[in-house]
């Protein structure tokens, strides 16, 4: 377990950085806004790229990793909106709670995590993590949205604003070129490859810090039996979901397993916040994002132990690249 918490220390460390620089606002005001753009728009893109293109074919078609995260989250989505309409929850809270539980942030705590734990070789999966995260579950719950939510324009409208903001999304984007750039077989000129993993190296502390930095902001919280069912959703449920499509279909890399697992398990995206329907919605959103943000560092360890036990994870250290 020391292993275990060694190894997570750079992650929760920085984040508790954020913390401090935005408690005391050492960065001045709206630093953290700032800091998340730059970190959605320039390192995660390149690190994205970089990851994407030096997989293989074979590696970008691993269905097992499509079914896993994708029919995971949903399962999670479905199951959590249940019990949550179950227990009379207005659908507006029940929708958020079911995608607090669903959706992970992946990028900005997920891939961080993986690299402390798990080192360079999680690049790779954890950039297809992302984009499926990203291109089959976080945008069909906004196409979803718009078109069963009232609206002063027409669905179509609906459906065109949603495809043109996933099309032009920085993620998305830098995929699709790095699938272009994998296929191809081409080589990236030296400059070009030191520039692209300069800006790299800045996405996981930049990332957690910037993490750390929302959690001093002061938003609204909700409080509840909801709220914590949705925080017991994504620490709990959604790994548990994802442990058990692993257990039933073929077998994958351990590499990618051990990615799986993780990313099933990180806190609630920032984005469940920010999609909120309404004030109460969001008071959940908030709260859910920040407990499952510091009860991670509780769960998070589990699941890194019981992938050691099953001989998935070496407890060397990996420091942040």
């Amino acid at each position: 377990m020391l292993a275990i918490i060694g190894a997570l220390f750079p992650v929760f460390g920085l984040i508790a950085l954020g913390i401090g620089l935005g408690r005391f606002k050492l960065l001045g005001e709206g630093a953290e806004a700032v800091l998340s753009r730059f970190v959605a728009l320039v390192p995660l893109p390149a690190l994205t790229f970089l990851a994407i293109a030096g997989l293989t074919i074979e590696q970008l078609t691993e269905p097992v990793m499509a079914t896993v995260v994708v029919t995971g989250a949903w399962t999670t989505f479905a199951v959590q909106l249940s019990i949550e309409r179950f227990f009379k929850k207005p659908q507006a809270e029940a929708n958020i709670i079911a995608l607090g539980a669903a959706y992970g942030n992946s990028g900005f705590v997920g891939l961080p995590i993986c690299l402390a734990i798990l080192g360079k070789a999680t690049l790779g999966p954890s950039a297809v993590v992302m984009a499926l995260n990203t291109a089959l579950v976080f945008a069909p719950y906004i196409l979803l949205q718009e078109l069963v939510t009232p609206r002063d324009h027409s669905r179509a409208e609906s459906i065109r604003t949603v495809c043109l903001a996933v099309g032009g999304n920085p993620l998305i984007l830098s995929c699709v070129a790095g699938v272009v750039v994998a296929m191809s077989g081409w080589t990236m000129p030296g400059p070009l490859q030191v520039l692209l993993s300069s800006l790299a190296a800045a996405t996981a502390p930049c990332a957690l810090v910037a993490i750390g930095m929302f959690l001093t902001k002061p938003i609204e919280c909700g409080a509840g039996a909801g709220v914590w069912r949705g925080v017991a959703g994504k620490l709990v449920l959604s790994p548990l979901v994802a442990l058990c499509l692993l257990a039933i279909l073929p077998p994958m890399d351990r590499m990618w397993t051990a990615t799986a697992l993780i990313m099933a398990g990180v806190p609630a995206a920032s984005s469940v916040f920010i999609v909120a329907e309404d004030r109460a919605a969001r008071r959940i959103g908030a709260a859910i994002i920040v407990w499952t943000v510091g009860l991670s560092a509780l769960t998070i360890p589990v699941i890194v132990a019981a992938l050691a036990m099953a001989g998935m994870v070496d407890l060397g250290p990996a420091p942040l690249p």
